[in-house]
Formats: structure tokens, C-alpha cells, sequence
């Protein structure tokens, strides 16, 4: 689904620029200081991955259902 990236969630697996799939772990809000930047951070044993953007902009989301 696509959602503003305002609206992704801890737990979301995103799909980055490039097609790669995170599982968002945290959330850094005013990247570099500016409000309007956000950034999707992997954080696990196997990777670490850090994806920049910008709070308005789509981003493509695949959630679980609940169940």
C-alpha cells in the first residue's frame, strides 16, 4: 500500500527507492535538524540500514493484517 511517510508505522516493512525491504525498528523525526525530514531505521543482528525522507512524500508499505 502506499501511505505518506508521516503515517509509516514500527513493525512496517518498507520498500526503499532502490526496491530493498526494511522492517522499520525506529523512526528519527527533524532529520538534521529540519522538521520536515524523517528517516526509517533497520536496526537488527543481520543489518543496519537507514532510509532518508521526506515527511509528505508516498512510500510503499507492506503491513500484516491483523489476525
Amino acid at each position: 500500500m502506499t501511505v505518506q511517510a508521516k503515517d509509516v508505522q514500527l513493525g512496517d516493512r518498507l520498500l526503499g527507492p532502490s526496491g530493498d525491504e526494511i522492517t522499520v525498528t525506529r523512526i528519527d523525526n527533524a532529520l538534521l535538524g529540519r522538521a520536515d525530514l524523517i528517516a526509517f531505521v533497520e536496526d537488527s543482528a543481520v543489518r543496519w540500514v537507514k532510509v532518508p525522507s521526506t515527511l509528505d512524500a508516498e512510500v510503499q508499505v507492506i503491513r500484516d493484517l491483523p489476525g
